[in-house]
């Protein structure tokens, strides 16, 4: 019949479509901490190539025994210079210079960034984001060197119909040498304001 409202599932049927949702659940996590995992060896991998390219030796492994705070640690012991170093600068301000590789000090997960850079929205028009993400990735340059560039991912509120709706950019920062101030940086930090 038309119109008619179809009866509820029976809880066998309720129980089984939950039990599948749990197990889609845990391979979608399981896949997340695997993509975790693997982007954590690509980073890992990466700042060992730098430390080669520097001359400076990193004694890290990334294995099952080792939790992601021991591994940030040993990856913040390893390279003491360019964290310190990166961490004097944030702490100094915009008018501050920072080098390459103290980008991922400038721009922690949870943090606030101002940005003009966002297009479709006129010249000029300031737009505060917050970090989602933020990593070295290697590349090979034209001549056949290797590269890196620094992937950031931020994310702001847009109002559109009358909903507020999550809306995320990609921005890479090629690899430059020498220092910049963080001031010229197309997204600069807002120090002081609060964080998600």
């Amino acid at each position: 019949r038309r119109g008619a409202k179809k009866p509820p599932p029976p809880a066998a049927t309720r129980e089984r479509e939950r039990a599948e949702q749990r197990q889609i659940d845990e391979w979608a996590a399981a896949e997340q901490l695997q993509e975790a995992d693997a982007r954590l060896k690509g980073e890992l991998a990466a700042i060992k190539r730098w430390a080669a390219r520097e001359q400076q030796p990193v004694n890290v492994a990334l294995d099952a025994q080792r939790t992601r705070a021991e591994l940030v640690a040993a990856l913040e012991h390893a390279y003491v210079a360019v964290v310190s170093d990166a961490r004097t600068a944030v702490a100094a301000g915009t008018d501050a210079s920072i080098q390459y590789m103290g980008l991922q000090e400038l721009y922690p997960i949870g943090s606030l960034v101002s940005t003009v850079t966002v297009g479709g929205l006129g010249p000029g028009v300031d737009v505060v984001m917050r970090v989602n993400d933020c990593r070295y990735e290697p590349y090979r340059a034209l001549f056949g060197g290797r590269k890196y560039s620094f992937n950031l991912v931020l994310e702001c509120m847009v109002a559109l119909g009358g909903e507020w709706v999550a809306v995320t950019h990609n921005f890479m920062i090629d690899e430059w040498l020498g220092g910049r101030k963080i001031r010229q940086l197309d997204h600069v930090p807002l120090r002081g304001a609060a964080t998600a």
